[in-house]
């Protein structure tokens, strides 16, 4: 049995983050398309560096933190494609 923590897709911009995770776990980083990011977060309003109106800033960011996620991670688990469950299977044999 383990505890999961969902966090904000920034946390890895800061090294005494990763830092905080690492000694307290592993890091999964469940890793999605662009494109599914996209669509999943077309409605969400929430979230003030995610403006639909800058694709190209959107992908940038994207590109960053997924280079800095990589980095981080214990274990990568690719998403696109998979249901939910699936990927929790995965989840549970990787770790």
């Amino acid at each position: 049995s383990f505890d999961i923590v969902s966090t904000g897709g920034g946390i890895v911009e800061r090294e005494e983050n990763i830092m905080v995770m690492r000694e307290n776990g592993k890091i999964v980083y469940l890793q999605a398309d662009f494109t599914d990011i996209i669509e999943r977060l077309q409605h969400d309003d929430t979230r003030p560096l995610w403006n639909p109106d800058e694709i190209d800033s959107m992908k940038a960011l994207f590109e960053r933190r997924q280079a800095m996620y990589k980095e981080a991670a214990d274990i990568t688990i690719h998403t696109s494609g998979k249901a939910i469950l699936d990927i929790v299977e995965e989840i549970r044999q990787l770790t």
